[in-house]
């Protein structure tokens, strides 16, 4: 009921099940990928994956597949297809022996987020170049805990509601999502498409919560869009960015999102997330806004604290006492070992945490996974037709973009000029240019209103795409196209426009970069007690300005020179410096 099935066959469950991973593409000695790698990250490794058997196999989506990870060899069985957020498509099942196990392959255009919740290990996917992937062993009970929610500000916290908002019989209440991540989860995910991936897992995640619980209610991603946000150390500062941005207040209101959440990637990970709690059935106008650290996803933090904007708190045994109804908390089992969505870990044992909320109905190892008193699913039920309603989309259908086409490179020497189609209600266009497939290591930035951008860039062959962005968030990427700079290495020009001047002992000094010739690294400043000479300053600067203070009366002779990796420039035009 929660997703969709049209058009789907599945392949028989007696067939023998084809392994889905191809091993050995390269030891994890090898692996040069940037992201951040947490003291959560046991290991890495390099595989191929045969995407067609989970979904484009002979009889259709596959019922079974073999996942061969390090010494292990598990079968899964498929739960459903998600094919809820729009271009993604998703494979989610469980391990076979493995109760609450939970397997689930997110893709788009061969771009795949995955994570293997093997109750007791757990493995996160994604995609590392052209047909090959990144595979990480993630030690969860590294990762920090989710913080204490806090009520909104805007409002006086009232005692628990006695009763529930309820809709039409045959309702199913759908809870609208504009999720936002920050430039540094971008990169720690792997770029834009990596992450937009990572997010739809997340959407399909959280529904399977709900499938699995028993809740009556689904969640939709209305919009994805990059918040131009760097972390904080503490990450309620982050949240409260969050809440009172202008811009993200006018975003939700357009495209009518119930919830906002934001990934984001601090430096010091000191916690997996942040929230504001809904308390009130009353409170028609929440601030419904929540945070959680990207790497953090291998234990649903995003789904825990979207569900802290459902009224759900942590579990009794975790100290919560203020939840929406007298039952809306998490539940753990330190003698069998787990605990729920809203659960913190337990105090003398590792307690897994599965993808369920509690509830006293649904059983985990012969176990309920809730009480009367401890009972998310019922909580989120009775809160979703309220959540549904917090906002009403006021766009029209025209406000969605279109991924941009006509991608088009002009290489002349080192200079590039990159053009594209415009597109119908973009107000801005991301670049993204990298030195492999899917990255953006060169360049990752909005360039404006503009469907060109041109620059300087070495030899060697480039990959870049072009996302089409509006206050209402972000159309997909641009199909990939690329690029090559010959590898002839010219001398960078000399240094244009030099200027300075002198004030109370301080000399500035300033010029333009070269105008051809190869991309300069770094600037030889020099300074003589007569023309041409260096005998009084010879430093190197990457900056296109240089300050000194404290500059002796004299008289000095100052050029510049361009330096790159091709060789050093002929001097710019030298300056006679006075000062008195």
């Amino acid at each position: 009921m929660l997703c969709a099935f049209v058009g789907l066959s599945v392949s028989a469950a007696a067939q023998s099940p084809e392994p889905l991973f191809i091993e050995g593409q390269a030891p994890a000695s090898r692996l040069t990928d940037p992201g951040r790698v947490t003291g959560a990250i046991v290991d890495r490794t390099i595989v191929g994956m045969r995407i067609d058997r989970l979904f484009d196999g002979p009889d259709g989506v596959a019922a079974r597949i073999l996942l061969n990870v390090g010494a292990q060899s598990w079968t899964a069985h498929l739960e459903r297809m998600d094919l809820d957020t729009p271009g993604f498509r998703s494979w989610v099942g469980a391990i076979e022996g493995i109760p609450h196990s939970h397997v689930v392959f997110t893709e788009r255009d061969g771009v795949v987020s995955g994570l293997i919740n093997a109750m007791g290990a757990t493995y996160q996917l994604r995609t590392h170049g052209p047909d090959t992937y990144l595979l990480e062993r993630v030690d969860t009970s590294a990762l920090s805990a989710e913080l204490d929610p806090l009520h909104s500000p805007d409002i006086t916290v009232p005692g628990p509601s006695s009763g529930p908002a309820r809709p039409a019989a045959d309702e199913i209440p759908t809870i609208d999502v504009l999720m936002l991540y920050t430039p540094k989860a971008r990169e720690q995910s792997g770029g834009i498409a990596q992450i937009e991936a990572l997010i739809a897992r997340i959407m399909s995640d959280t529904n399977t919560a709900f499938v699995r619980s028993g809740v009556v209610a689904r969640v939709r991603l209305t919009a994805v869009a990059e918040f131009r946000l760097n972390e904080a150390p503490d990450m309620a500062a982050d949240l409260e960015s969050l809440r009172l941005s202008q811009s993200i207040r006018a975003g939700r209101d357009l495209v009518g999102a119930d919830l906002v959440h934001l990934l984001t990637s601090s430096p010091d990970q000191f916690a997996c997330g942040f929230g504001y709690l809904f308390d009130s059935l009353d409170d028609t106008d929440f601030d419904a806004y929540s945070v959680a650290d990207v790497a953090c996803a291998a234990k649903y933090s995003s789904t825990h604290e979207m569900a802290h904007n459902m009224g759900s708190n942590h579990a009794r045994d975790d100290g919560a006492f203020d939840g929406l109804f007298p039952y809306s908390y998490g539940f753990k089992d330190p003698v069998r070992g787990f605990r729920t969505v809203m659960a913190y870990d337990c105090v003398d044992v590792v307690c897994g945490r599965i993808l369920n909320f509690s509830n006293p109905l649904v059983t985990h190892n012969g176990a309920p996974t809730g009480t009367p008193i401890q009972d998310n699913a019922r909580s989120i039920t009775n809160a979703a037709f309220t959540v549904a309603n917090f906002r009403q989309p006021a766009a029209s259908p025209s406000v969605r973009l279109d991924a941009p086409s006509g991608l088009r490179a002009e290489v002349s020497g080192f200079n590039v000029t990159l053009t594209w189609s415009a597109v119908v209600h973009a107000s801005s266009y991301l670049l993204q240019v990298g030195t492999e497939y899917g990255r953006s290591d060169l360049f990752n930035a909005s360039v404006g209103n503009t469907t060109v951008a041109t620059g300087l860039v070495y030899p060697g062959t480039y990959y870049w795409r072009v996302q089409a962005q509006n206050i209402a968030g972000a159309g997909p990427l641009s199909a990939e196209s690329q690029f090559a700079v010959a590898a002839t290495c010219p001398i960078p020009d000399a240094p244009r426009n030099l200027q300075f001047s002198v004030s109370a002992g301080v000399v500035s000094v300033t010029w333009s970069a070269p105008a051809s010739g190869s991309l300069p690294t770094t600037y030889i400043v020099e300074a003589g007690s007569a023309s041409g000479l260096s005998d009084l300053l010879n430093t190197a600067t990457a900056a296109n300005f240089i300050s000194a203070t404290s500059v002796r009366p004299g008289t000095y002779f100052v050029r510049v020179r361009a330096q790159s990796a091709c060789g050093t420039s002929s001097a710019s035009n030298e300056q006679l410096i006075t000062v008195p």
